[in-house]
């Protein structure tokens, strides 16, 4: 099968209608239900200042049409909880971004992950025990897990009193001086790991697993 042909299978059935994604025929006419996957996008950059302005109500209504179903967001930084007839992260992550740029004309970077890894990586901290109040934890979610060696090489000293420890593909960041004060911010770990990275609060996290139960 050509490259072209992949890439149109997968064009339809990302753009599945609900109806259409809840049920599948089957031969002799009888249909399934398909199961469908709850996966949540994290958007960087929007609503801060003037730049990059999208309503949420409109955030909300470009992934309905996209065929998404039960979609919720959280505040106005652009997280999205929805359900979707396939878990293909790479997949969902082009057609959002597409889909962001022809509606609101700019460029969003958009880092999409499944519930069930979004409570492997925000459910707990091993930094917890030892700060005790999430207030000045910040994670940070990647496109993909970190290169170790890329972690490895960093001088946690220069970067005191911060303190950082990486969950699956998100690095968990103590901030004792606050998120504005922080060195290892979102661009940090964009340059240093070579990856698109997005970051939210300790309590947005907690938040986004709830919603998206």
């Amino acid at each position: 099968m050509s490259w072209l042909c992949i890439w149109a299978a997968c064009s339809i059935n990302l753009r599945m209608s609900p109806s259409m994604a809840q049920r599948v025929p089957q031969r002799g006419g009888s249909t399934y239900a398909q199961p469908m996957h709850q996966m949540i996008a994290l958007l960087r950059g929007i609503n801060v200042g003037k730049a990059k302005r999208i309503a949420m109500a409109d955030l909300r209504d470009l992934f309905t049409e996209l065929g998404h179903q039960n979609v919720k967001t959280y505040i106005v930084s652009g997280n999205v909880t929805f359900d979707s007839a396939t878990s293909d992260e790479a997949a969902l992550t082009l057609q959002i971004s597409k889909a962001i740029a022809d509606r609101f004309g700019f460029e969003v970077s958009v880092v999409v992950i499944g519930r069930s890894e979004l409570r492997n990586v925000a459910s707990d901290s091993p930094l917890l025990d030892q700060i005790g109040d999430p207030k000045h934890l910040i994670v940070t979610v990647l496109d993909g897990p970190p290169d170790p060696d890329l972690i490895e090489a960093i001088d946690r000293a220069a970067y005191l009193p911060e303190s950082f420890v990486t969950v699956g593909r998100s690095v968990h960041v103590h901030c004792p001086n606050g998120q504005a004060e922080m060195q290892m911010n979102n661009a940090f770990w964009e340059k240093t790991l070579g990856q698109v990275a997005t970051t939210r609060t300790w309590r947005t996290m907690s938040k986004l697993i709830e919603l998206s139960s």
